[in-house]
């Protein structure tokens, strides 16, 4: 059981890209023979489908992972669309064709659109961190990625003179890096530590206007994610 919290714990909410076990969207987890049954209550009875059909794929596709489970049942709680959503997942259908003729664009796209902000908004927590280290905009924008590496456990960014000191906190290192790579972004050592989107270097001259727009980004996420868990607890009935 324990591995099957694991497996999601690394399945995101899209749009607020944190875990949907910490937001508490997991109301049970139950494993009969081969099959795990999840049970989701998200914060309100009307969360966008398609993002909702996101997180169902994701669950399905970590827990077929896991050892020993062979198929995956999610029971969605209190929402307007858990018949169809539940039965196209279950029956590996595309939620274009689950709802036709109100798709706008496809779930790739969508997702695409959402690691791209959220790669901002984790940017942004690095970038905070390496601030709050003592490193100026333009030590940053020199860095490459061998620059950051991890010691005894904690995670240590490598001055220009060769020294080093431990970033707090070192979660800021290792999302960035993972949706860095996820976006198909430069992951070699020699790589510049601060790329944009689209791949390309940030200079010293654009790090405040750039800064600016990753922190947005960052707000953006941790407003939705306060108001989601508050109205996901006002339906159960407790506080945020």
């Amino acid at each position: 059981m324990v591995k099957l919290w694991q497996a999601l714990d690394g399945v995101l909410d899209p749009e607020l890209d944190q875990s949907i076990v910490r937001l508490g969207f997991v109301e049970a987890v139950t494993v009969e023979g081969s099959c795990a049954w999840v049970t989701l209550r998200l914060p309100t009875f009307w969360c966008a489908p398609n993002f909702v059909f996101m997180m169902v794929e994701d669950i399905r596709r970590v827990l077929l992972q896991v050892e020993g489970i062979q198929a995956v049942r999610i029971r969605l709680l209190d929402h307007f669309a858990s018949e169809a959503i539940e039965s196209a997942v279950h029956d590996g259908r595309s939620f274009e064709e689950a709802f036709p003729g109100e798709v706008a664009g496809s779930l790739d796209e969508l997702r695409a659109f959402f690691r791209r902000k959220s790669y901002l908004g984790r940017q942004f927590a690095l970038l905070s961190a390496l601030r709050a280290a003592g490193f100026s905009p333009s030590e940053i924008c020199a860095m490459r990625l061998a620059d950051l590496f991890e010691s005894s456990g904690t995670w240590h960014a490598r001055r220009a003179d060769g020294t080093s000191v431990p970033i707090e906190p070192g979660e800021a290192i290792w999302r960035y890096l993972e949706r860095r790579r996820d976006l198909g972004l430069d992951m070699h050592p020699d790589a510049p530590l601060m790329l944009d989107p689209d791949g390309h270097p940030i200079s010293p001259e654009s790090f405040d206007d750039y800064l600016r727009r990753s922190r947005a980004a960052l707000l953006n996420f941790k407003s939705n994610a306060f108001l989601c868990q508050a109205l996901l607890a006002s339906r159960k009935g407790g506080a945020p």
